[in-house]
Order: C-alpha cells, then sequence, then structure tokens
C-alpha cells in the first residue's frame, strides 16, 4: 500500500510539509469572547491552556463580513500574536450576489466575465448557508485572470493580519454550468476544489511561505500537494455509527489511503444531528 500511494503522489504532487505551529491545538474563540470579565485569548494563556492557533470564522467570502471591522479586527489580530497565537478567518471560492457588503465585487466580477456561468451567459447561482443564506457565484478557477482576481480577494485576510483561513466548500458546481475552459460543470466539478486550493497554496507561499494555514474540506486528486490541512466536516460529538466519531476514524483513514496526511475530525462538541446522545467522552 505505502509503495501504490508513493507511486500515485508521484503524478499529481507529493503532500507538503506545513508549518510546525500547524500540528498544535487551534480553538474557535471570538475577537470578542469572554471568559467571566476577562477576554478568552487571555484567560487560556492564563491558565496555561495550549492553545496555539484561534479560529474567529469571520467570513471575509462569500459576503465580507470584515468591512467596517478592519481596525477592530487588525488589532485583534496582533494582539494575539503578541501572546504567541496564530489568527485564522473563514473564505470560499465564491462571491455573494445577494448581501450589500459584496456588491462591488460581485458587480466586478461579473463585467469581467470571473464567474463560472450559466447556459444563459449570467453567473451560475447557487442557494446555501455561509454564516447566513446566501446566493453566491462561483469564481471560475480554470480562468487564470479570475484566479489572480481570487487571490487578490483572499489576500485581504492576510492583509489585517491573519495566518490564514478555513478554505471551506467547493464542492457546488451546477452540472450544466460552463467553465472558461469550456468545460461543463460535471466535467469541471471534481477538480473545482483543487484549483480553489492550488490559487490559495500559490498566495501562502508568496506572502508567508512556510507560515500559514488553511484547511480545507472538500477536494480530490491533487489535494494533497496544496493543503496543510484537511477538516472532515461536522461531526457530532457522539458514538454514532454515521455521523458520530465512527464515521471520523474512518474518513480520515480512506483519506490516507489516497495520499492526504494531514486530516483533523472536527469533532468538539458543538453539533448533533442525529437522534444518539451527545457523549462527554
Amino acid at each position: 500500500p505505502l509503495a501504490i500511494i508513493d507511486a500515485f503522489t508521484e503524478d499529481p504532487g507529493r503532500p507538503i510539509v506545513p508549518a510546525p505551529w500547524v500540528f498544535g491545538p487551534r480553538r474557535r474563540v471570538g475577537s470578542g469572547s469572554m471568559v467571566g470579565e476577562v477576554e478568552e485569548y487571555k484567560k487560556m494563556r492564563e491558565e496555561r491552556i495550549p492553545v496555539t492557533g484561534m479560529d474567529d470564522a469571520v467570513h471575509f467570502l462569500p459576503a465580507l463580513s470584515q468591512l467596517g471591522r478592519e481596525a477592530e479586527l487588525t488589532t485583534w489580530t496582533q494582539n494575539a500574536h503578541a501572546l504567541g497565537y496564530k489568527v485564522h478567518a473563514y473564505n470560499n471560492p465564491y462571491v455573494a450576489s445577494n448581501h450589500d457588503n459584496a456588491t462591488a465585487d460581485y458587480e466586478y466580477g461579473k463585467e469581467m466575465g470571473y464567474f463560472v456561468k450559466a447556459p444563459d451567459g449570467e453567473p451560475a447561482l447557487t442557494f446555501f448557508i455561509s454564516g447566513e443564506l446566501l446566493s453566491v457565484a462561483a469564481v471560475d478557477l480554470t480562468n487564470p485572470d479570475a484566479a489572480e482576481w481570487y487571490k487578490g480577494l483572499l489576500k485581504r485576510t492576510l492583509d489585517i493580519g491573519y495566518d490564514g483561513w478555513m478554505h471551506d466548500f467547493g464542492e457546488y458546481t451546477r452540472r450544466d454550468s460552463i467553465f472558461f475552459d469550456g468545460r461543463m460543470g460535471d466535467e469541471a466539478h471534481n477538480i473545482f476544489p483543487v484549483l480553489s486550493a492550488k490559487a490559495a497554496f500559490e498566495l501562502m507561499e508568496k506572502e508567508r511561505p512556510n507560515d500559514y494555514l488553511f484547511f480545507v474540506r472538500s477536494g480530490y486528486t491533487g489535494t494533497q500537494a496544496y493543503v496543510p490541512a484537511v477538516w472532515g466536516g461536522d461531526a457530532e460529538a457522539t458514538f454514532d455509527e454515521t455521523q458520530g466519531l465512527p464515521s471520523t476514524v474512518r474518513a480520515g483513514l480512506s483519506l490516507s489511503m489516497v495520499g492526504v496526511p494531514y486530516w483533523g475530525s472536527d469533532m468538539t462538541g458543538f453539533k448533533c444531528l442525529t437522534d444518539a446522545p451527545n457523549d462527554k467522552e
């Protein structure tokens, strides 16, 4: 099996080696989170809790939830760095078409032809939840100019001082959509999250070489060459076979067998979907 994986990754690319701090514990902490009367990030240091990274889930994409908070968030990342933390936000490869914060980006991307198109030539829109209910257009990452524009959108997160982000979604590609390189949605579906990760990887290697983390959920052959980490989606804190710990162990082992070595379950007690009891263990 190891020889097979070795031969397999020789073609689409070897796994990268992330920065050492990527392997440390990461916790979801908001920029204003309090424990009693003390800010949580300070309290964790007081209690000597060995947290390396903090993930505040500020959604830069698809709807620019950082707008109007730039100064606050810059101070937040600076204060966190002073106490030895790395800080992560949130991005995905979409731009909201129905949110005021994203109007300028959406109109520019539409004018330039930077979005995946529907059969009528308009941006192919998908409706889902990313922080809130949104209708989003996917950046056409088969278009080199659109990919460079996307890197610029991602760079906003770095400019405020973040060390990376959750690099979410990527699997919502309409079958009838049309890409810049001529492929239809059903042809480009699997490669799209790989192209999304590739854009983030190229940006990070330029701006923060070997000192960053972005972590993905969706991917395909070639993902391992670009991503510092993968997480298994929203699992619940149970022993349910389909959604709890057993399912996440299987997912991680399966992923390792196709050459993706860096994986985490994301199972931290925050989500319960089945009737199985939420289990503290």
